[in-house]
């Protein structure tokens, strides 16, 4: 099973959400929830618009919540090592 690859920011501020990455190129939101362990879902096609507001909301967990979360499919990846300034962890 292939392994989320894309970047994302650690949001040690909110309750739900541990980390979040956009790829523009494929249009894909990469969550991880502190409640899952080791797996990352990506939400499918989400527009610029929706990841950058995304990026911008005060609350990233409510953001999912009412934005992401049944609006979009998804696929539930394993996280791959990649830690969250861009390099693949030792």
């Amino acid at each position: 099973m292939p392994q989320s690859t894309i970047q994302r920011t650690a949001t040690p501020e909110s309750s739900q959400i541990d980390s979040f990455g956009y790829d523009p190129t494929s249009q894909r939101l990469a969550v991880k929830f502190k409640s899952t362990s080791g797996t990352v879902y990506e939400y499918r096609n989400v527009p610029p618009d929706v990841a950058a507001a995304m990026a911008a909301s005060d609350s990233k967990g409510s953001f999912v919540y009412r934005q992401i979360k049944g609006k979009y499919d998804f696929d539930r990846m394993p996280e791959e090592a990649v830690d969250t300034e861009g390099g693949a962890a030792d």
